[in-house]
């Protein structure tokens, strides 16, 4: 049995940001940054911001980083999307892979860069939407080096 694409996506359906997740996702700065303490909905904006640039541009790849894979995965956003995300908004999860397609050819990676050697998956790669989850416990290099990715080369 094949799946369609949803007619009507709403993701007001799906998620309510609280203010100051409303404030990060109407930002127009090149770099948003959200920041608080534990269980203030740090993840659960830059999951939904990384969903909703994928379903805004068909075809687009985005980005959600990590320091460790486990880490993205036991308690972190790979997690959340897990538990936040009904399946009618999205084509296909590859658990092996860590991406999520969309039902208009976009798709979402969950990636972790552990040591500056992790950065060469990503060489070459063009992400719409890059979110780091827990910012502070990459290196400034790292971050400068994966900003060079944040670019999308399709026409919007």
């Amino acid at each position: 049995m094949s799946q369609s694409a949803p007619t009507d996506i709403d993701i007001g359906r799906f998620y309510t940001p609280q203010p100051v997740q409303r404030k990060f996702h109407a930002s127009e700065a090149r770099y948003p940054l959200l920041e608080g303490g534990r269980g203030g909905g740090k993840s659960t904006a830059l999951l939904w911001e990384a969903i909703s640039q994928c379903l805004l541009v068909p075809g687009a790849n985005c980005l959600l980083l990590r320091r460790t894979l486990t880490a993205m995965e036991l308690g972190g956003i790979e997690d959340l999307f897990k538990k936040q995300v009904p399946r009618s908004l999205y084509r296909s999860y590859n658990a092996t892979k860590h991406v999520i397609t969309f039902y208009n050819g976009s798709n979402l990676f969950f990636g972790h860069v552990k040591a500056d050697a992790d950065l060469l998956q990503y060489q070459g790669a063009e992400f719409l939407f890059i979110g780091w989850e827990e910012l502070i416990q990459f290196t400034y290099s790292q971050w400068d080096f994966l900003k060079g990715s944040n670019r999308c080369p399709i026409k919007t």
